[in-house]
């Protein structure tokens, strides 16, 4: 520590202390979207598998996005109206990306096809493959996985 003018006291070191923190922040917030990123597409891929499906366009619809980035597969739409859909999917998830904060780690799974909710909420529909709610169910089967892979990433103890 130094006295300086009128009284003020300057501590030495406390620039690069600030800056040495700002650095540890960066890592943890890294590490944390590492772990949401392995996370979020392992809960993807189990809801695209329960997912209903005919010409499999709901299940190419699935995305993961951060705010960086687009992750996962390309859709890889069929039938009549493929473009029409795929057109949907890139609009749908550019809109979604633009909503997640910058400054905190977030990862979004999804499905852009414009159906997908009615088929996600409709108890009654009969599916030859697949089941509704199954968002919900990819999620509850990889959520505890999900959680080991973020903690893995920051280096913290499994559960």
């Amino acid at each position: 520590m130094a006295i300086g003018r009128g009284g003020a006291i300057r501590v030495k070191g406390v620039d690069a202390a600030l800056k040495s923190l700002k650095k540890d922040v960066g890592r943890v917030r890294s590490a944390a979207l590492a772990g949401l990123i392995t996370g979020g597409m392992r809960m993807l891929g189990a809801s695209q598998e329960y997912a209903p499906r005919d010409l499999s366009n709901l299940r190419a619809s699935g995305f993961i996005i951060w705010k960086e980035k687009t992750g996962g597969k390309q859709a890889n739409f069929k039938g009549d109206d493929a473009s029409e859909m795929a057109q949907e999917h890139s609009n749908f998830v550019n809109r979604e990306k633009a909503r997640l904060p910058a400054l905190m780690p977030e990862v979004e799974i999804g499905f852009s096809a414009n159906y997908a909710l009615i088929v996600h909420e409709d108890l009654d529909a009969q599916h030859n493959i697949g089941q509704a709610k199954y968002m919900e169910a990819g999620i509850a089967k990889e959520q505890n996985n999900a959680i080991n892979d973020v903690r893995a990433a920051m280096g913290l103890a499994l559960i």
